[in-house]
């Protein structure tokens, strides 16, 4: 135990005044005061900052600061050499008995700053801490009177920003409390929409910011269907169990599936009916984004249940806030990705309507939905020639054509992707191509390396060179599917000077199956060279 000096009888861990009436009074009593004393006097002469029922929030003021800054510099003081309990006790002693005494969390950080011993417990309760998290643990385990307030405070330090690395160790601390049965347990009281709202904040935390076993977890333990039956609750709890719902979706496939089994789809499409909800920006968001990791990932969900979403879907591709276009084109995008049943799903769905905003999104100014938009289109012409007409008859060509002027590397060669698609088509559709002049540009394009260089802005380690061979390419097979068309056709091919290209193709082409298409494409084009030059 650590030794409190002693005069007489009395403790020296004294106020001020009885501790100088001491000294004064007996000769050399100075001496008797040691520093290690003097630390703890100095460590309960805290203002109170806070009274409230039975417990006191003391903090320093800046002179008892200073003096305890001074005292630990000027001293030969170690302070590590102190006992916990025994600065409790002088902290304790200055106050009334049957009162529970912290300190702010300013007078914590200090008093550890400069090496003093104190104990997490002393540390403001109600303070958001991780140093606070196993008091609220306590709390929120034994249904305490503060449990509510408990599970705010963990809610509030789960949703505090830090880097990714510290979040995933609170999280684990978090999961390994063995808390979370207990939280489960919360979301089911619909009595006190606080504390589910509180309980649901912190569950969507882990399920974001953890492992999939943490979100294995809190699926084993049944939060799934709780999640799911709070969508169709008031106020904000809609969007937090979304939310979380949301994150859930997206580990993986398996705990997708589970969410979508949940019945999850009727009460989201049911909150887009909601006007009131739908100005929320925030909700709205949340509710697409959920919605997106429903259709998302491979193996694919049930498109015949997914597909469900696409009456809300195709309002959404209109929505003035750019995020909530993104997740949903991107959505489209999944659902888009399939056999031509589900693609011609899709576009029946659209419609004469809608079709033609998708494709004016191809030639929006954020790259972030053209992608999407391009990945759409993109899937509908690897159909049937029918919906490769759809896409033609509503302007699809001179947007592809927009994007060869894009600084966008992956945007460029998709585009050139797209159209290669489109030119396997009947030999109006390879037409409909030729012109729209989109071969003239590509063409022209290859050529000027300057202005394709000024051109695409690469990311850091992307190298120039192989950006223009995958091009390259992409541009190959247009002109190979465009070849198998008419003599008109080839004759317009050999025109542009599509023989190098060709060529240059054959030579970094890997694939057999490939190379003998790009053969069969220089095949067509010279047997039509050969015929012209010996019929002259």
């Amino acid at each position: 135990m650590f030794p409190l000096e002693h005069v007489g009888d009395v403790d020296l861990c004294l106020p001020y005044s009885t501790s100088n009436e001491l000294i004064e009074s007996r000769k050399g009593g100075r001496n008797y005061l040691h520093s290690e004393t003097r630390l703890l006097q100095l460590l309960g002469k805290g203002r109170v900052d806070e009274l409230r029922g039975d417990t006191t929030i003391i903090k320093y003021d800046s002179i008892v600061r200073d003096e305890l800054k001074n005292m630990v510099e000027s001293s030969q003081l170690d302070i590590t050499t102190l006992n916990q309990e025994d600065v409790l006790s002088a902290i304790t002693r200055h106050f009334h008995n049957n009162i529970s005494v912290y300190l702010s969390e300013e007078s914590f950080d200090y008093s550890k700053a400069i090496g003093v011993p104190i104990n997490n417990d002393l540390l403001n309760p109600r303070a958001v801490r991780v140093e606070n998290l196993d008091r609220m643990v306590k709390h929120i385990m034994e249904e305490m009177d503060i449990s509510q307030e408990s599970v705010k405070q963990l809610s509030s330090l789960l949703s505090k920003k830090r880097d990714t690395t510290q979040h995933a160790q609170l999280v684990q601390l978090v999961v390994e409390s063995g808390v979370l049965p207990k939280l489960v347990e919360f979301l089911s009281i619909d009595s006190d929409s606080d504390l589910q709202l509180a309980t649901t904040d912190i569950l969507l935390n882990v399920a974001a910011l953890g492992e999939t076993e943490h979100v294995e977890e809190i699926v084993k333990l049944g939060a799934v269907p709780s999640f799911v039956h709070l969508l169709s609750s008031s106020r904000r709890l809609p969007l937090f169990a979304a939310w979380a719902l949301g994150n859930i979706s997206g580990k993986n496939p398996h705990f997708r599936d589970l969410v979508l089994q949940a019945g999850v789809l009727q009460p989201l499409l049911k909150l887009y009916e909601d006007h009131q909800t739908l100005s929320d920006l925030e909700s709205v968001r949340t509710y697409t984004f959920l919605l997106s990791n429903l259709c998302r990932g491979k193996p694919k969900p049930d498109f015949n249940v997914v597909r469900r979403s696409l009456s809300v879907l195709k309002g959404l591709i209109y929505h003035l806030d750019e995020e909530v276009v993104v997740d949903a084109c991107w959505t489209l995008s999944y659902l888009s990705d399939g056999p031509y049943e589900n693609n011609q799903v899709v576009i029946d769905s659209l419609g004469s309507a809608d079709i033609p905003q998708l494709i004016r999104l191809l030639k929006h100014s954020n790259k972030k939905i053209q992608t999407p938009a391009l990945r759409i289109v993109g899937n509908i012409v690897t159909g049937t020639n029918a919906q490769i007409q759809q896409l033609i008859d509503n302007n699809a060509l001179p947007c592809l054509l927009y994007l060869l002027s894009s600084s966008s590397k992956d945007l460029l060669i998709e585009a050139c992707w797209v159209m290669s698609n489109i030119a396997a088509g009947t030999p109006d559709q390879k037409q409909a191509i030729i012109d729209s002049g989109f071969i003239t540009k590509v063409i022209s394009l290859l050529r000027d390396t300057p202005l394709l260089r000024q051109q695409i802005v690469l990311k850091e380690g992307e190298l120039f060179t192989a950006a223009v061979e995958h091009l390259r390419k992409e541009v190959a097979w247009v002109l190979s599917n465009v070849s198998q068309g008419s003599a008109k056709q080839v004759k317009y091919l050999i025109n542009q000077g599509c023989i190098p290209i060709l060529f240059d193709m054959l030579s970094i082409e890997s694939d057999a199956r490939r190379a003998c298409l790009v053969l069969l494409g220089i095949e067509n084009v010279s047997v039509y060279h050969y015929c012209q030059c010996h019929t002259h």
